[in-house]
């Protein structure tokens, strides 16, 4: 199974909300992104708890993600009036080298004798 994105889950709550039915969001949208989608009634359920999400806005997401990261999930504690009070935003990095980082490493840190 994939993680499916939070932009993605997001697109797919909004898509509804506007008036597309959950099959043309499954077969337009969801079904295309994936080489091996869910099947529609698991969409199905999954668009239903999707719905019951609060969603961090972009700012959140933004401001919590560090450079050449990507924020691709998030955990938000919303307040009773619809206030985000925390956030835990889950990151992975963004075609991460190795030998970039030990060069960077090398270039700062003097060698130890």
């Amino acid at each position: 199974m994939y993680n499916i994105p939070l932009k993605v889950k997001k697109t797919c709550v909004d898509m509804l909300e506007q008036g597309m039915s959950k099959r043309a969001i499954y077969d337009t949208y969801f079904k295309p992104l994936y080489d091996n989608p869910q099947s529609f009634e698991s969409f199905r359920v999954s668009l239903g708890r999707w719905t019951k999400i609060k969603f961090p806005d972009e700012f959140t997401l933004t401001a919590g993600t560090y450079e050449g990261f990507t924020a691709h999930d998030a955990t938000v504690q919303v307040s009773k009036d619809g206030e985000i009070i925390q956030a835990w935003i889950k990151q992975k990095a963004n075609d991460f080298d190795p030998e970039d980082f030990l060069q960077a490493i090398k270039e700062i840190v003097n060698p130890y004798n």
